[in-house]
């Protein structure tokens, strides 16, 4: 029987797989979801905006111009709950590039040709982020 995982483990794998080139397999999805259950992420409690990052990373169609939206703040459903797992994987499962910096996050995906930034200082109610082509 095969095993089943949260939703949030299946579209981090797929951002693995296509981002950064890592080989599917039941060792990458067990470790994924060992850090979405360690981050309250598990089942049904990832909250829709995170869907809505990784579609729009995943789907992205690249353009001259950056997009630019405003993402929830807090933990563990919020930016930090977000970093903190990203930061987590990329330690423990497979170098992301992922740095968080602070007063921001710079991310490169280069399987996917884009560049992520997370900015806290946003004249908003949550952080900013933008999503824009990688500069080779």
């Amino acid at each position: 029987m095969a095993e089943t995982y949260s939703p949030l483990t299946v579209v981090l794998s797929e951002l693995l797989q296509r981002g950064f080139g890592v080989t599917a397999n039941n060792e990458l999805h067990g470790s994924l979801e060992t850090l979405v259950v360690s981050h309250a992420l598990d089942g049904g409690k990832a909250p829709t905006w995170v869907f809505e990052f990784f579609s729009r990373i995943l789907n992205h169609q690249l353009a001259p111009r950056s997009e630019r939206y405003e993402i929830p703040r807090g933990y563990p459903h919020g930016e930090e709950g977000l970093c903190n797992l990203l930061l987590d994987i990329d330690r423990d499962v497979h170098r992301l590039g992922f740095d968080d910096y602070g007063e921001g996050v710079m991310w490169p995906i280069p399987g996917l040709g884009l560049h992520i930034g997370i900015i806290r200082e946003w004249n908003g109610d949550g952080y900013g982020v933008v999503i824009k082509p990688l500069q080779t």
